[in-house]
């Protein structure tokens, strides 16, 4: 009996561990994965050395909102209130319409377990700074 019991708990530790780590990093397999609300809520950033630090966002009202039209609202993340975005090969290109200094802005897509994570493909950090969201529902 202890046998049965030993193996029925190893499988369900080797399933739950193999689940978790097809959700980690994973790349987009459809554009539909980003619609709805995310909320900025952790980042990385470069300390000058090797590795990059984890920050958590004290502002917890920065929310952007992906629309099933390719528009999006941001609450505080992007220069502009509203804007358009496309997907292509998991790169987030988002157009700004407001009068923004810049045209537009790219992101690597992936994910870090269910939260989405965006990486500014123009910036300079050579470390990989990273900005991570949580899905978040609107009142």
């Amino acid at each position: 009996m202890n046998r049965i019991y030993s193996i029925f708990v190893l499988s369900f530790l080797l399933f739950s561990c193999a689940v978790d780590s097809e959700n980690l990093n994973r790349p987009f397999s459809k554009s539909e994965e980003i619609i709805g609300s995310w909320q900025f809520y952790e980042y990385t950033f470069s300390t000058g050395s090797s590795q990059s630090s984890r920050g958590r966002v004290e502002n917890e009202g920065v929310v952007v909102s992906f629309l099933e039209d390719g528009s999006l609202e941001s609450l505080g993340y992007f220069d502009c209130e509203h804007a358009s975005y496309r997907i292509e090969d998991n790169i987030l290109i988002v157009d700004f319409g407001c009068d923004s200094e810049e045209e537009g802005k790219e992101y690597l897509l992936s994910w870090e377990g269910v939260n989405l994570v965006l990486s500014e493909l123009t910036t300079t950090c050579i470390e990989g700074c990273t900005h991570v969201f949580r899905k978040y529902e609107l009142d």
